[in-house]
């Protein structure tokens, strides 16, 4: 009986973690590559911002505002990641510091 209860244990374990694991995973590989996101595009539009394509701090926000819009609409990035993206590059790079501005 008692070895009957322990493969149940086993078993039980195997199953959810099997299940409760990738979950896990996938949430915080969303949450990474969101964050990756915001980063590159906060980066590109800082940089387009920075030469001689005309493109104003106030069109790069604009864009910066589309793109994130796009992305949460098709659930592409989580928010709240690809703003902490935007906001690291903004924090980092002090010629970037107009993107964290609201």
């Amino acid at each position: 009986m008692r070895g009957g209860r322990l493969w149940s244990l086993i078993v039980l374990a195997l199953v959810l973690g099997g299940l409760v694991v990738p979950i896990l995973l996938s949430a915080v590989r969303r949450q990474a590559s969101s964050r990756g996101f915001g980063r590159g595009v906060a980066t590109s539009l800082c940089s387009l911002a920075h030469t001689s394509t005309g493109l104003s701090h106030d069109d790069a926000m604009a864009q910066l505002e589309e793109i994130q819009t796009s992305f949460v609409r098709t659930r592409a990035v989580d928010a709240e990641a690809f703003l902490d993206g935007v906001d690291q590059v903004a924090t980092s790079l002090p010629a970037c510091r107009f993107l964290g501005e609201p």
